[in-house]
């Protein structure tokens, strides 16, 4: 099946712009949280794909997931509370919690190309 135009990129052309996009073109209000601020921008970057018929709404509920996996992941990788859900990641205690979820959204939603849209 072909890859439908919304997914054509390819993979360092779209990290590029999903990551400028998300640099500077996101409005956000300031808030404690940096889970649900990721989770703002992960909405932002991947319900667009859904409603232009880039991905099926099963893959953008997948994908959304996996953001989510990967900043628990790393979140648990420092405090080690919880069995990973894929990963432990080495890292030292001091490590900030905010930093290792935002890195770990960031670097997933980065990763998004026409391999995902199908």
């Amino acid at each position: 099946m072909p890859a439908s135009p919304t997914c054509t990129m390819s993979h360092s052309a779209s990290a590029i712009i999903i990551g400028a996009w998300l640099a500077f073109g996101i409005p956000m209000s300031a808030t404690a949280n940096v889970i649900t601020d990721w989770d703002d921008k992960a909405t932002v970057v991947v319900m667009p794909m859904a409603a232009l018929g880039g991905t099926t709404p099963y893959m953008a509920q997948r994908m959304m997931a996996m953001v989510h996996a990967a900043m628990f992941d790393a979140v648990n990788s420092i405090e080690r509370r919880y069995r990973p859900y894929l990963v432990q990641l080495p890292a030292d205690a001091a490590t900030s919690k905010e930093a290792a979820a935002a890195s770990a959204a960031a670097t997933l939603l980065a990763t998004i190309d026409a391999q995902d849209c199908h």
